[in-house]
């Protein structure tokens, strides 16, 4: 009797504990779709242009400066003339060198013809060659003077400030002004040692200033100093814009390296992501329940991050709500995002 009354306290029990199981009220969650998405790795720099070269145009005589052909920042090309210095003094100097070279060739064929005859020693006619020799030297020495009094550009390019102005004289060596050539441009900056083993020669940059909002360049690594800083334990590296735009000389700029990208990412949002005691898990939706799936964090990028796992393109994942949830439990989605 006693047996009979315990069993039918058991089916008493077992069937409300089975129909408060089933009737459990649902979870109210937000979920969005999990993405695939190109993730970029990338390390941030900062730096400063400099053009793809810059020279020096110097004085290489010590003269007046007659004329000035060009102004300040004034685009030229190769061969253009810059300046003209006073060159009476040249044009004098290669004159009486033309002379004097003539005259030592008219002496070296009057000397030919009295060796013919026999009238003088063949020891003057080599004299008389040695002489013409050395006045042609002088003439080509005057030619060169005078060319000199021609300052011209050595490559296309834009030029700084002019250092001169008409009138003025200048002494060898001195810098008239200064021609920049503007493509490519470079960017030069330093990268901590860490980021050695990452580093390559044509990798990718984006390089920005705020001096010129809105004109962003892509460019490709071109150097990487073979030697790190002692002091500072970083690399120097140089990079080359594809466009200047807006970019000069001088500017401080700030480079995104482009270390790695990862097509086809899959990502969810940061918040989705449940501390577990391994790292993270994940609920999912599915059918109306929700359920807990382990996954392994890559690349994070803003309020998103790749997740490597059970977890594919489109897949709902719980957002809010998940706190509460188990693994199984019924679910309500009361909002949903992530559609395109």
């Amino acid at each position: 009797m006693k047996r009979l009354r315990y069993a039918a306290l058991l089916t008493v029990l077992l069937s409300t504990t089975f129909n408060a199981s089933a009737q459990a009220p649902a979870t109210n969650v937000v979920a969005v779709k999990a993405m695939a998405m190109t993730l970029i790795d990338s390390s941030d720099a900062v730096g400063y242009i400099h053009a793809h070269r810059e020279t020096s145009i110097r004085a290489e005589i010590d003269d007046r400066i007659a004329e000035v052909l060009v102004r300040d920042g004034a685009k030229v090309k190769k061969g253009d003339i810059l300046f003209r210095f006073d060159d009476a003094v040249e044009k004098a100097q290669l004159k009486s060198t033309i002379y004097a070279h003539r005259a030592k060739l008219d002496l070296v064929r009057r000397m030919r013809v009295l060796i013919r005859e026999k009238a003088v020693a063949k020891t003057k006619l080599a004299t008389a060659e040695l002489d013409a020799l050395q006045a042609q030297v002088a003439v080509e020495k005057a030619q060169i003077g005078l060319r000199h009094t021609e300052v011209r550009a050595p490559s296309d390019g834009v030029l700084g400030a002019l250092n001169v102005e008409l009138g003025d004289y200048a002494a060898p060596g001195e810098t008239l002004t200064t021609i920049y050539s503007m493509t490519p441009m470079q960017a030069r900056f330093l990268v901590p040692q860490k980021l050695l083993a990452r580093m390559r020669v044509g990798q990718e940059v984006s390089i920005w200033s705020s001096a010129a909002p809105g004109d962003r360049h892509s460019g490709k690594i071109t150097f990487i100093d073979p030697a790190l800083d002692v002091a500072t334990k970083s690399l120097q590296v140089r990079a080359e814009l594809d466009e200047p735009g807006k970019m000069r000389p001088g500017m401080f700029v700030s480079i995104s390296i482009i270390l790695k990208k990862i097509p086809n990412a899959v990502t969810i949002p940061n918040e989705a992501l449940v501390p577990v005691v391994n790292g993270f898990s994940v609920f999912t939706v599915k059918d109306g329940k929700a359920k807990m799936i382990p996954v392994t964090t890559g690349l994070w990028s803003g309020d998103n991050v790749q997740v490597l796992g059970d977890i594919a393109e489109g897949d709902l994942v719980v957002t809010e709500g998940q706190i509460k949830l188990r693994n199984s439990a019924p679910v309500a989605l009361v909002g949903q995002g992530g559609d395109k």
